[in-house]
């Protein structure tokens, strides 16, 4: 029998404003879970309204969850937001002992989304006492995933936002103090700290540490207009969503801030004030179809080839040229054309993202992020053409830096990318071969010298680099001059 995935969202309801249960409960369904409610407050508008009505619920609060308890429901996920009292957060302290800790479900114990809500832009909100910031740490342990702004993240661990922020300013995300802070509120309990909305120039940066392994990357998203009320509970409700379906937190993050910047851009087209929010009900369908492997990850790399901490999707990459590790296999025969061979290669389908319709390199691919090169290329060689011969049967030639651009299905796109270049000799029958028809459309062989001449005038019916195919080329006779005694 099917399972439907449930979610209990702590939160308040605010009737106009897209803010806390507003977001979060049509967020929550369009990926497909049932959203539990558990109000905190009850608001006829959000507060940065002057004429906003509120009936504190914390009394009912006990009870409430009582009846829940004595129900003994289960969660595959908890998200938990603004909390108006030192009361409150006792109680939602309760609920986490009680629900957090149940492995009755499905799933195993529900995955835990802690949303700090306590302030932004170096201050603490007006409703937030020096006790609540203190008790707002109780709701750590129960973590598995805490998601502070830089704000949050300073008064949680007792750190100068004034120096945090100069840090950034001089040395950006690579600046150590985020590491050393991150350390020290997952010390407090959280598995994962995930520190939301540092701007960066263009872009939103999202930093992803984990406490096991004491790794910090980033998670870059395009910067989109002025800042809007609400934001955080639908960053918030996307990652949790995402991460109760079996995401990493790198993909939850990585959806989440994909999903913010859309809405922003389609925000922007109805000219709404910025206290109403985001206009997300109109990007719902972007999280209709939620897989764990949703957004491909990138590592963003030096020219040496290093990995340097930072992650970005591939949609990110693509936007704003960042250079990534690809690997490309040439795949040859030997011929009698004047070069001395033939080369197998794929003609790229009319749905791919870039160069569609081109004739392009045998088998070539994204390293995914922590990936390594060759499990890369054996992986794109079984996906693109289901072949499957051992890593001793490749020749690895070197790197290839490569950069090009233009304009596909209405969208700039730049490829900055390192790749990892093998070749491999097969004389092989295409019509034997089982492309993905989503990647291929065709697979032909294709005289070595009617490569070259393509390459060198940049023939727009293919995608390939002259001097790599110069690379590949000198590779090849090499190898054949070594197999020959020469």
């Amino acid at each position: 029998m099917k399972h439907q995935r449930k979610i209990a969202v702590i939160n308040d309801v605010t009737g106009f404003g897209r803010c806390s249960v507003t977001v979060a409960l049509p967020i929550l369904s369009a990926m497909r879970l049932e959203t539990c409610i558990v109000p905190t407050a009850v608001l006829s508008m959000h507060t940065a309204y002057p004429e906003y009505m509120l009936h504190d619920f914390t009394p009912y609060l006990p009870a409430y969850i009582d009846s829940w308890a004595q129900r003994d429901l289960t969660f595959d996920g908890i998200l938990t937001g603004f909390l108006g009292s030192e009361e409150q957060i006792a109680d939602v302290e309760r609920f986490l002992e009680i629900f957090g800790r149940n492995d009755k479900a499905e799933g195993g114990q529900p995955r835990i989304v802690v949303d700090p809500v306590m302030g932004d832009h170096g201050k603490i909100y007006t409703s937030y006492t020096p006790a609540m910031c203190k008790a707002m740490r109780r709701l750590m342990p129960y973590a598995d995933v805490a998601t502070p702004n830089v704000t949050e993240l300073c008064e949680l661990t007792d750190a100068s936002y004034e120096e945090v922020m100069a840090a950034f300013e001089t040395k950006g995300a690579a600046a150590p103090i985020w590491g050393m802070l991150c350390r020290r509120l997952s010390d407090m309990g959280p598995k994962v700290v995930v520190v939301t909305g540092l701007p960066q120039d263009d872009q939103i940066l999202n930093l992803v540490y984990h406490r096991a392994d004491d790794r910090l990357s980033i998670i870059a998203a395009k910067r989109v207009g002025t800042e809007r009320c609400g934001t955080g509970d639908i960053f918030s409700s996307v990652l949790a969503g995402s991460f109760v379906h079996g995401a990493t937190e790198e993909e939850a993050v990585a959806l989440a801030a994909r999903f913010v910047s859309t809405a922003a851009e389609t925000t922007q087209e109805f000219g709404v004030d910025p206290k109403e929010g985001l206009c997300f009900e109109e990007c719902l369908s972007m999280l209709t179809e939620i897989d764990p492997q949703h957004s491909e990850l990138l590592d963003v790399r030096t020219p040496e080839g290093e990995v340097t901490g930072m992650v970005v999707t591939r949609e990110v990459a693509h936007r704003y040229g960042y250079l990534h590790g690809t690997v490309h296999l040439w795949i040859y025969r030997p011929s009698q054309d004047a070069t001395g061979v033939d080369v197998l290669l794929q003609r790229r389908s009319e749905n791919k993202e870039s160069y569609p319709g081109c004739l392009d390199i045998s088998s070539a691919g994204h390293i995914s992020a922590g990936q390594a090169p060759e499990d890369a290329v054996l992986r794109e060689l079984n996906e693109e053409l289901g072949l499957t011969p051992a890593l001793s049967e490749l020749t690895f030639l070197g790197t290839f830096m490569g950069y090009s651009s233009g304009h596909f299905h209405g969208k700039v796109f730049r490829n900055h990318e390192l790749s990892y270049v093998y070749t491999y000799e097969k004389d092989l029958d295409p019509l034997m071969l089982s492309p993905d028809p989503e990647e291929v459309s065709e697979v032909c062989w294709i005289p070595g010298s009617v490569v070259s001449k393509a390459a060198q005038t940049r023939d727009p019916g293919y995608c390939l680099y002259e001097k790599e195919w110069e690379m590949v080329l000198m590779g090849i006779t090499s190898r054949k001059n070594c197999k020959d005694g020469k």
